[in-house]
């Protein structure tokens, strides 16, 4: 008798749930979108709440769409946006508004930390830079500024975090999430006690660490009559997700995989936790044992463009701002992406995004096109600061993103690496998928289900053109960094 699969994507701005056969064929799918609270610059939360009514919205409405006899569902995993957090009582009731991980407001905690443990011993110990992104800082702004929700606090719960408690009453996490919190050792695999110790935190609030792919619990009866799906599917640990996205779009030691969502992560596999003497770019555990990624990230990417897209060219749809950047060919203009401050490899939050070269002439489609190669740009310099890249022999990208030729082909030419683009771009919930097929048996960790919908080959003569701009780009950049400094 045939079994069936969900796989839920809890991403920054929007969930998505799909239900699959055994064989990981698409049957149905459900796609909601919801707003970040932004009370400040610095300051953008998200409603824990309104995740959990959107996961059930989603989940009810793939089933209906999919056609399966909801009674065989199997399993379901769900693929997470990281580091967005929030602390929850001995109910599992939120005690605030989540954190967003582009939330930067611990600036000052930030320098707590670092004077506390010199940031080359953080590095190497958690492989990240301090960055007022993670929840680290945040607990310490909280500990500050709220300390009555501190100390009600019974857990803190990252995004998926909280859906699987909801889905089953346990408090737990996995590696890769685990990854963004500044209090992970990703030589251990475990919570770090000298860093709680430091920092006067009760390791007791962290939830309980389960490897991606194992099975959490069952659905709680009430919980299942809501999804109208049955108590007996298992709820599998899936993972954040740009690692999701990796496992989905097959990632490999000759493949780094680059997703074109709201941020772009770019990842490249390894095995072991290898620790970047410049600390460029951040070390995260892998979803499975004995196995790490190196991941770079340029903040705001799909962010940027529907931002671009509200202010300049409001009801044109994606496709027509592709068709206009393609007719323009090149621009004077350049954009720097940092809107909401510069991630890896430059790691400057005060740093702010901008458009230089503009003129009376400066059309709609310049800053389109600005965009799209300010983007590639900043992949370039990202992929430059990466060790071991003599073997790495494409781009496997995915995302919304993917779906223009236009900016596949940009990247293309100003990487140097040719751009694999799958057949699904949604392959964070793809990977969670195949975490529910692993919890269930079915599937296996170095499984690829992507298959490559086009290819787009650097062109000489282009290659030739942007290494020209790119150059321009680094020195401009390297001069506004500076200028953030005072």
């Amino acid at each position: 008798m045939s079994r069936f699969l969900i796989g839920i994507d809890l991403g920054t701005t929007g969930c998505r749930s799909v239900v699959s056969d055994e064989l990981l064929n698409i049957l149905g799918e459900s796609y909601h979108e919801y707003e970040l609270i932004h009370l400040s610059e610095n300051e953008i939360e998200q409603d824990p709440e309104q995740w959990w009514s959107l996961v059930k919205l989603c989940v009810r409405e793939a089933v209906k769409k999919s056609g399966v006899d909801a009674g065989r569902i199997a399993a379901l995993s769900i693929s997470s946006q990281g580091i967005s957090f929030l602390p929850v009582d001995c109910n599992g009731s939120p005690l605030r508004n989540a954190f967003c991980w582009l939330d930067t407001r611990a600036q000052s905690q930030t320098k707590s930390i670092l004077s506390h443990f010199p940031e080359s011993k953080l590095f190497t110990e958690t492989g990240k830079r301090v960055s007022a992104g993670y929840v680290l800082p945040k607990i310490l702004w909280l500990m500050e500024n709220e300390p009555g929700t501190y100390e009600k606090t019974h857990r803190f719960l990252m995004a998926g975090d909280y859906i699987n408690m909801k889905l089953t009453g346990r408090y737990c996490t996995d590696r890769t999430m685990a990854s963004g919190t500044l209090l992970y050792n990703i030589n251990t695999n475990d919570w770090s006690d000298e860093l709680l110790s430091a920092f006067d935190i009760d390791g007791r609030k962290l939830p309980e660490l389960v490897l991606s792919g194992e099975i959490i619990g069952s659905i709680r009866p009430e919980i299942a009559a809501e999804l109208e799906i049955p108590c007996s599917a298992a709820v599998v640990m899936g993972g954040q997700d740009q690692k999701c996205s990796a496992f989905g779009a097959g990632i490999d030691r000759h493949t780094i995989t680059a997703s074109l969502g709201t941020a772009c992560g770019m990842l490249k596999k390894m095995d072991y936790p290898f620790a970047d003497k410049n600390m460029a770019i951040p070390c995260f555990s892998y979803l499975f044992d004995r196995s790490w990624v190196l991941e770079a990230v340029v903040s705001t990417v799909g962010a940027s463009l529907k931002w671009l897209k509200g202010i300049s060219f409001q009801e044109t749809a994606y496709a027509q701002i592709n068709e206009e950047v393609e007719k323009l060919g090149d621009t004077n203009v350049m954009f720097f992406p940092h809107m909401a401050g510069a991630a890896s490899p430059h790691w400057r939050a005060e740093a702010r995004g901008c458009f230089l070269g503009l003129s009376l002439s400066t059309k709609p489609a310049d800053l389109a096109l600005a965009l799209f190669e300010g983007i590639a740009f900043q992949m370039r310099r990202n992929l430059e600061a990466m060790p071991q890249m003599e073997e790495t022999e494409a781009l496997r990208i995915f995302g919304g993103g993917a779906k223009s030729g236009v900016w596949c082909g940009i990247i293309a030419d100003v990487t140097h690496l040719p751009v694999n683009v799958l057949e699904t771009t949604e392959t964070a919930a793809l990977g969670a998928l195949m975490l529910a097929g692993k919890g269930l048996g079915i599937c296996e960790d170095n499984l690829v289900n992507s298959k490559i919908r086009k290819t787009y080959a650097p062109s000489f003569e282009k290659q030739s053109y942007y290494d020209a701009v790119y150059g321009k780009y680094c020195r401009t950049e390297d001069k506004l960094l500076e200028a953030y400094a005072y």
